[in-house]
């Protein structure tokens, strides 16, 4: 009988721990998509942008095996001036998550992003929830060969 109490009290706290991790990872999913996919790739939308980034965000990339930053700021100009130009994105960009670690109030988000079927991007989004809310800090990627 003790075997089972421990059993079912280990079997409880799994739940409640990987249950909650889930719905953590829910939730970062939805910010990466609304912010991230469909605000920058898919719908030029800089309020939704502000509202899954952090202001101290920055892009990370190598050019010419230099280390580049993109601040959010620039992004959300960038973003802002097509939609002003009505240019739309040129395909819809579609998203994969195949894995999201969540310690407490950290995350990182590997990103797998489609267009036309093909991969394009394969993007590292670090994530704090801050004030309750999980908001994206930075990014480093690498752009899939053509």
């Amino acid at each position: 009988m003790r075997r089972y109490i421990i059993a079912l009290v280990l079997f409880i706290g799994c739940t409640a721990v990987f249950g909650q991790n889930s719905t953590e990872r829910d939730v970062i999913i939805k910010v990466i998509d609304k912010s991230y996919v469909k605000a920058i790739h898919n719908g030029n939308n800089p309020e939704a942008i502000a509202e899954g980034f952090h202001p101290g965000f920055n892009l990370l990339g190598v050019r010419d095996g230099y280390l580049t930053k993109y601040p959010i700021y620039t992004w959300i100009e960038s973003t802002r001036r097509r939609a002003e130009a009505d240019k739309k994105p040129n395909g819809v960009t579609t998203a994969k998550y195949p894995m999201i670690d969540i310690t407490n109030g950290v995350a990182i988000a590997k990103v797998e992003l489609y267009k036309n079927g093909k991969q394009i991007f394969t993007d590292y989004l670090s994530l704090y929830k801050i004030k309750g809310k999980w908001k994206i800090v930075s990014k480093v990627y690498d752009r899939t060969p053509q």
